[in-house]
């Protein structure tokens, strides 16, 4: 039996984050191991209610990992003086891997098998301060030299991480996670929808958070240039970018005078942004850098079309009815949106959803399985 436990941050408000662990923990349940035992360590009032119903796992609730307690204070302060998380390491003792989890330094267990999202700050240096940089590198660094196995999400992160010497010996693991949407039961109908928000008939769909590198500005532009066409923009996301306060200011002001056609819902509750997808025209993806897009994937897993940036991790996920556009040209992804309208097909969509449904299974099963030999690698 090996023993696998987890202690995310799920109060960070990073939406992306809960989002895969949500998608790790659906295909999980669907596909049990009896030889591997789940653990999920988290605060002591976190909501957990977004987990599967269906997924055999022991909770262990601790203060340690809820921000602005004593207990978690104690712990950061005893990290940063010792270079160890020595409170984490005592309180998932009882698990042989402890899974997307920094490394421990030097302590004999757990193991731990760490989770890179991305290399951002490599890409794209300019939206990031040097501290934070220098940050992300040494967390980098961290990861290569003491996690038993290092998870990506992504060949175009396995690439990036191979520029580092440390990545000669480590065990680096490609795995690409499956997104489970929502059940037809949980999301509301068409009509209600449209009444709820007010929407157009036929409309585009951007559901990234509104950090300055999800490139909405683009699509404004993109608005500006097919002024006229009816052509709606439906955004969700949370609108803070703690990097760039100004960010949402700055794109709500170039907005300007365009109406409904760009719409900002912001944060909406799960089953409201599953049919937001559901019932647009296509998924819009316009972001400067992926480690692995959750709205591709979402799209992807409801059989919808998809304009998004042509990026090399855009190309390696491969939605099956994408139509990639250069992300600096608002010309460009105005005539995707123009093509994709003069494509829209309510019959097609249907069956392009219904062959969606029939292939998640298989999908989720394969991430599902190249998640468990990851454990047992690291196990070892």
């Amino acid at each position: 039996m090996i023993r696998v436990g987890f202690a995310p941050s799920l109060d960070t408000g990073w939406i992306g984050g809960l989002n895969y662990y949500r998608n790790l923990f659906e295909a999980l349940a669907e596909t049990p191991d009896p030889s591997i035992e789940l653990a999920l360590f988290a605060g002591a009032r976190t909501d957990l209610g977004w987990l599967p119903p269906a997924l055999r796992l022991r909770v262990v609730r601790s203060s340690l990992l809820e921000r602005g307690t004593a207990a978690n204070v104690a712990r950061r302060a005893l990290r940063r003086l010792s270079g160890r998380d020595i409170l984490l390491a005592n309180l998932t003792r009882s698990v042989d891997v402890l899974s997307h989890s920094g490394p421990l330094r030097g302590m004999r267990r757990p193991r731990t098998m760490g989770w890179l999202a991305d290399l951002q700050h490599r890409h794209l240096p300019q939206f990031f301060s040097e501290a934070e940089r220098h940050i992300r590198e040494q967390i980098v660094l961290d990861h290569l030299r003491e996690c038993a196995v290092v998870l990506v999400s992504s060949e175009a992160a396995r690439g990036d991480l191979l520029h580092y010497a440390e990545a000669a010996s480590a065990r680096i693991v490609v795995l690409r996670f499956v997104a489970t949407p929502l059940g037809s039961a949980q999301r509301p109908d068409k009509a209600a929808l449209r009444a709820k928000y007010a929407l157009a008939d036929r409309y585009f769909y951007l559901p990234n958070q509104f950090w300055a590198h999800k490139n909405h500005r683009v699509v404004v532009d993109a608005l500006r240039a097919v002024r006229g066409a009816g052509i709606q923009v439906v955004c969700t996301g949370d609108i803070r970018d703690y990097r760039h306060p100004g960010h949402y200011a700055q794109l709500t002001a170039a907005a300007e005078g365009l109406g409904d056609a760009f719409r900002v819902l912001g944060l909406v509750p799960l089953p409201d942004a599953t049919a937001l997808m559901r019932d647009c025209v296509a998924v819009i993806n316009p972001s400067l850098f992926e480690g692995w897009s959750t709205t591709v994937e979402e799209a992807k897993s409801l059989g919808k079309r998809v304009l998004l940036s042509d990026l090399p991790v855009h190309r390696e996920q491969a939605p099956g009815r994408g139509r990639f556009f250069d992300p600096r040209d608002p010309q460009d992804v105005a005539r995707a949106m123009e093509e994709a309208l003069e494509a829209h097909d309510p019959g097609e969509e249907a069956r392009e959803a219904e062959a969606a449904t029939a292939r998640l299974p298989e999908r989720r099963g394969a991430f599902a399985r190249a998640y468990l030999e990851a454990v047992r690698m690291a196990a070892g």
